[in-house]
């Protein structure tokens, strides 16, 4: 019986291709390079603080423009002086009784800032009965 030559012979070395070990290992990045990524860091995180800053949304109503207000106004003369429409929170409505009591009608409006801030107030029959705010500025 014959052997197989060398060239027939499957060995662990033919079936799978081992890679020589020949590359040398990966530099580790200079301390320039690094310095410079944490520079470039710093100065985007300013640039984003400053134009966050320059565009922050402004106030829908202040606390000046809430002191302006006075009970007796109506709702388009807050809205003036707001300079914004508010949103319509409630309404009621009970039919009076001639000659006993007259209709009421109720609305009340809210104003809400962009931090949280905001002012309602309340209308009967069309004028302002009442007004509260929390955290005007």
């Amino acid at each position: 019986m014959e052997t197989p030559s060398r060239k027939g012979k499957l060995t662990a070395e033919r079936i799978i291709r081992l890679p020589k070990e020949t590359s040398a290992p990966t530099p580790a990045p200079s301390p320039r390079a690094s310095t410079a990524w944490v520079w470039v860091g710093l100065v985007a995180a300013v640039v984003l603080v400053f134009w966050l800053m320059a565009n922050k949304p402004s106030p829908v109503v202040t606390l000046d423009e809430y002191s302006r207000l006075r009970e007796g106004m109506t709702y388009e003369q807050a809205v003036a002086i707001i300079g914004a429409q508010g949103v319509e929170q409630a309404s009621s409505s009970t039919e009076g009784v001639p000659g006993y009591m007259p209709t009421l009608r109720i609305k009340a409006y809210g104003w809400l800032n962009p931090d949280g801030s905001n002012m309602n107030a309340m209308f009967q029959n069309g004028k302002m009965i009442n007004k509260a705010q929390f955290g005007l500025r």
